[in-house]
Order: structure tokens, then C-alpha cells, then sequence
């Protein structure tokens, strides 16, 4: 077999590189040739899903430095839920984090950092600088004095992502004043959202909070609390929700009349009156979410669906799509033209549904909004 030339290789890399990068994996196995081209594609995003790859990973890029150099995006996506004793829980989770520290520290040109790991609850005291800054970063670690200072160091970052409610570990390290001045995007906990109003993130434009037990019943209590996020606040969303909880919309609608998109919303089975006056206070809403997956019998037809949505609109002028969330899953209503259009979606739970985001900036918003 005669090995192409190294131009001919970096075309066909080129060409495979958007959307096929398995086809590329397979063409160096085929010829060797072809190793060289594509190891900056190949090494640009790593995705890794436990603790003996990360541990290899780790022993392979010390060995060869270079090939951190060419990494973007590093991911740990483990969800397994691990059968074993705390005890042994917390032996291996030491190595873990030395094999994935390790390996960061050899990665200067890490952007998009992704870590889910049921393992790692609770990033350990760090001390290292690492030698990158970072856009993405997207954990499921605790709100702890630790993963702040870690995020203190990178403010360059645009969206930042918290899965995981606990705040236990909170020490009483502050954060700094714009802190991130790039930020656009939060998720995470309801209380760490509180902190970030405080003025490190001054120019937050979405904001998704998550909330626990203790939080699903009060949070209206806290939503005045973020009034400073409000002249570039675009997007809330909150879940879940207290189906008893009627004063969060009130709340918002109050604190925040200028966002575009807000949900999710237990929308009341009867007694609206409350619920159609805090929408009205919104000036330009344009993507509502609401839940009706509690209510009891269901709409029997699709009409009463879009005389929900309709009425809706009668107290939100303003409204483009209204997201309706039922058992089996959710029903996008669409305004075209003086009519409402419905698209089944067959995303099962409102939690994992992350296209909230993507239809704000998308479709209505854009970052000139």
C-alpha cells in the first residue's frame, strides 16, 4: 500500500474532521500516514467516563506533553452510580483526583472542562495555578471555598454549570467583585445564584437555578435578592417548583419585567388570577414554560391545550412560544402568523431539558438583545 503524502492526508483530515471524526479514528488504524494530520483533531476533545481510563490518560500525557497542548475540551462523564462502600468510596477518590489534576496540569490550551462524576462530590484543596483559562466549565461537584478558588482563577469564563444542590461545604471564602465579567450563562443552586448577584458576575444574561428542599417552597423569599442582575437578565428558569408555591411568578415578575423567558411554572388548575396578573407585568416575554403534568383528569384534547396557550397570551401579548409540559412529556406551541402551531418533543423530564437556553438565545434573543 503506498502512503499518501502529508498534503494529501491533511485534506482528507480536514474533510472528516466536522462530523466524523470515527472514520478518522479508523483511517489511522488503516495507514499510519495519517497519524500526524489527525492527532490535533483526534486530541482536541477527550471524553473519558471512569477512573482506570483517567488514570491511563494521566501516565500517557505525562509521558508526552505535547499531546496536551492540543487539547480543548476534557470531559468525565460516569453515570454509574458505584457500588461499594464509603470507605472504599473515599480511598479510590484521592487517586482520581491526583490522575485528573495531574493531567490538567499539562493541558495550557483547555477551554471547555466537563466533570460527572458521582465518585467526586467535593473538589479537593488545590494549590497548583493551572496553565489554562477557562470559556466552559461544567461540574458536578459542591459549592464549596475549593471550586470557587478554583473558578476565581478563570475570568474568562462565559457559561458555568454546577450540578450538584448541596452547599454544605460553603466555607466563608468571598468572591471577589466581578469576578466574572464574561459570564452570560448560571446553573446551579439557588443560594450560590444569590452570590453570584452580589456583583461577581455583573453582566449575567441566563440564569438557571436549581432548587432543594428547602428552597422549592421559599423562593420567592430570594428572588429580590438578585434584583442587581436585572439590566442584562434575559432569561430564569427554576425548578422544581412547589406545586403550592403561587408568589415565585408574582416575584419575578416584579423583581425582573424585562426578561424574555421564564419557567417552569406550575400553571394553577383553577384560581389563575394571580398567575395571568404577574404575567402581565412582563413588558417583553417571549418563551413561557409552564407544568400541567399534576393536573387531574389531563386535558382530554389537543384543543384544550391551545385554549390554554391562547389564554395565555391574552395576559402576555408579547409571547412567541409557550412550552406546555404534561405526563408523557412537552408540547411546543409556536405563534405564526395570528396562529398557534404545536411540535411534540419527546423529552420526558423538564430536568433534563437543556434546550431552555438555546431557544432564548436562538430563536429570540441573540447576544445584542
Amino acid at each position: 500500500m503506498v502512503n499518501p503524502s502529508p498534503e494529501v492526508c491533511k485534506r482528507i483530515v480536514a474533510f472528516l474532521s466536522a462530523n466524523a471524526t470515527g472514520d478518522l479514528k479508523s483511517l489511522c488504524l488503516t495507514s499510519k500516514a495519517f497519524e500526524r494530520a489527525a492527532r490535533p483533531v483526534l486530541y482536541r476533545i477527550i471524553n473519558l467516563s471512569n477512573i482506570n481510563q483517567t488514570i491511563v490518560f494521566a501516565d500517557r500525557i505525562r509521558g508526552n506533553t505535547e499531546l496536551g497542548k492540543m487539547i480543548l475540551e476534557f470531559r468525565i462523564l460516569s453515570p454509574t452510580q458505584y457500588r461499594m462502600s464509603q470507605q472504599l468510596l473515599d480511598e479510590c477518590s484521592g487517586p482520581y483526583w491526583d490522575s485528573i489534576l495531574g493531567s490538567l496540569m499539562h493541558m495550557p490550551h483547555l477551554v471547555n472542562l466537563f466533570l460527572y462524576e458521582p465518585m467526586l462530590d467535593v473538589l479537593p484543596p488545590i494549590e497548583p495555578v493551572f496553565p489554562f483559562h477557562l470559556e466552559r466549565c461544567t461540574v458536578r461537584l459542591a459549592w464549596s471555598d475549593s471550586l470557587i478558588r478554583f473558578l476565581a482563577a478563570h475570568r474568562a469564563l462565559l457559561s458555568l454549570h454546577v450540578y450538584e444542590n448541596t452547599d454544605d461545604e460553603r466555607g466563608s471564602l468571598p468572591i471577589p467583585q466581578n469576578c466574572w465579567p464574561k459570564l452570560h450563562t448560571f446553573s446551579g443552586p439557588l443560594t450560590s445564584a444569590v452570590e453570584l448577584a452580589e456583583g461577581a458576575a455583573p453582566h449575567l444574561r441566563h440564569l438557571y437555578m436549581r432548587l432543594d428542599s428547602a428552597t422549592s417552597s421559599t423562593a420567592a423569599y430570594y428572588i429580590p435578592q438578585l434584583e442587581a442582575l436585572r439590566p442584562t437578565l434575559r432569561s430564569l428558569r427554576m425548578l422544581p417548583l412547589d406545586p403550592s408555591e403561587d408568589s415565585a411568578l408574582d416575584a419575578i415578575s416584579r423583581t425582573f419585567p424585562d426578561l424574555q423567558y421564564v419557567g417552569t411554572f406550575p400553571l394553577p388548575i383553577v384560581n389563575r388570577v394571580r398567575f395571568f396578573e404577574s404575567l402581565s407585568r412582563f413588558h417583553d416575554l417571549r418563551h413561557l414554560q409552564v407544568d400541567i403534568s399534576r393536573w387531574r383528569p389531563q386535558p382530554a384534547s389537543h384543543h384544550l391545550l391551545r385554549g390554554i396557550v391562547s389564554q395565555l397570551k391574552i395576559y402576555a401579548t408579547s409571547l412567541r412560544m409557550v412550552t406546555v409540559w404534561v405526563p408523557q412529556g412537552k408540547w411546543m406551541w409556536t405563534y405564526h402568523d395570528g396562529e398557534w402551531e404545536s411540535t411534540a418533543d419527546g423529552t420526558l423530564s423538564m430536568f433534563n431539558c437543556n434546550s431552555w437556553v438555546e431557544e432564548v438565545d436562538l430563536a429570540w434573543m441573540g447576544e445584542s438583545t
